[in-house]
């Protein structure tokens, strides 16, 4: 019984790790290719590596697009400054991604996730005073999640 269970337990791993293989190769040259410049006034690609970065260019945040394969990101987006309404894309593929807002935004996520997870701990509730940001986000194998920049420091 043991060894049934362990073949069944290295079949469900090589089936997990054929999936991964395949959906980064399908979609890596798209991720690279998916990339507009133009309407946003924030883009950026991770691939293979760890990075932080702190968004300042522009000042006003209004559209972003963030894609990450094989990557670790974190996007600090708390010197910002947001209308009234802003929206942030995020396409992660076996890599994670930690977003970090000012405490001032609120955060409407809206995820679809495979063998992931997606995620807003800012704590917020929807409130109509303060600027919201929507967040769309698919994560395949991956985990993305949206932070205060409050909550991190401490």
């Amino acid at each position: 019984m043991k060894k049934l269970k362990r073949q069944f337990l290295l079949l469900l791993s090589f089936i997990t790790s054929v999936t991964a293989v395949m959906i980064t190769f399908q979609t890596r040259k798209r991720l690279k290719e998916s990339i507009p410049f133009t309407g946003y006034t924030h883009s950026h690609l991770t691939k293979k590596i760890s990075e932080h970065i702190v968004a300042s260019e522009p000042k006003q945040f209004q559209k972003g697009i963030l894609k990450i394969i094989f990557g670790t990101l974190t996007y600090d987006m708390s010197h910002l400054q947001f209308p009234n309404i802003s929206y942030l894309e995020c396409d992660v593929h076996l890599g994670a991604v930690t977003i970090l807002i000012p405490s001032n935004v609120n955060v409407i996520l809206e995820s679809k996730s495979l063998l992931g997870n997606c995620a807003s701990l800012t704590g917020r509730y929807l409130e109509d005073d303060i600027p919201q940001l929507y967040i769309k986000a698919h994560a395949y194998l991956a985990n993305l999640s949206v932070r205060c920049i409050d909550d991190f420091q401490s």
